[in-house]
Order: C-alpha cells, then sequence, then structure tokens
C-alpha cells in the first residue's frame, strides 16, 4: 500500500482523543493521526516566482536547490503553449521564513542560470500544474 488510509470514528471526541495520543505504534509500524486542520496546514504554501532558467535543469535539481532553504511542495517550470520550457516557474515554501530566506539569498546560482526571485500573492488561476511535477 501507499501508507496512507482514513479511519472513521463515532464522534468527535474519540477522533480528538486519538489525534493527541499519536503517534501510535502497531507492530512495528508507527501511526500518526492527523486531523483535517493539520492536513490543511501542511498543504499552505508560500510561493516564489523564479526567472532566468536555462531550459535544460532538471525539476529534480531545482528542488535540491531550493530545498536548502527549507520544506517545499510544488516546484513548476513553465511552459510556453507549444509545450517548450520558458526559463521561468514557482516554488511553494511550507513557511514564510523559508520563501523569504530564498529571497534574501538571491540570485541563485544554478548550473549556469541565475534565478531571480519574487514572492507570489497567489497562483495565477491560468496555471494547471502537471501531475508529473508536483511532489
Amino acid at each position: 500500500t501507499n501508507g496512507h488510509g482514513s479511519v472513521g470514528f463515532y464522534s468527535v471526541a474519540s477522533a480528538q482523543s486519538a489525534c493527541l495520543a499519536s503517534p501510535i505504534q502497531i507492530g512495528k509500524s508507527s501511526l500518526k493521526i492527523t486531523s483535517p486542520e493539520e492536513r490543511a496546514a501542511k498543504k499552505k504554501q508560500v510561493f516564489v516566482h523564479f526567472c532566468g532558467l536555462q531550459t535544460d535543469i532538471s525539476i529534480k535539481s531545482l528542488r535540491k536547490l531550493f530545498e536548502t532553504f527549507g520544506a517545499i511542495g510544488t516546484l513548476v517550470k513553465y511552459q510556453k503553449p507549444d509545450g517548450a520550457i520558458r526559463g521561468d516557474g514557482m516554488v511553494g515554501f511550507y513557511d514564510e521564513a523559508s520563501a523569504q530566506c530564498s529571497i534574501d539569498s538571491a540570485p541563485l546560482y544554478i548550473q549556469g542560470s541565475s534565478l531571480e526571485l519574487v514572492v507570489l500573492s497567489e497562483v495565477p488561476p491560468h496555471l494547471v500544474i502537471p501531475e508529473t511535477q508536483k511532489p
């Protein structure tokens, strides 16, 4: 299995008790129970736009670069309508301090590219993030 699942509780009190007792040891496995609020908080990201990227730099290399500032989620290289890489993109940090640290360190250098960074107030609605580029 993928290591994820769900459990139904008959009362809110039972669910809250399970979250407080987490992690629970089951054999050699440790089970972490999270509330919907905790899961939502983990998904919130501060998005930073980057530009100046050579088109042949991989998502894996970019992920390694940006993870030096903190935990990241979404990482996208923008594409033109014909599918060609544009040379810019965005990265989602899970906390504001990590995003700000990356911006304060700009320009960032990777494989001959000099990246400039700016915080995005929100993800542009026209962007569709390909499944292969999601964490």
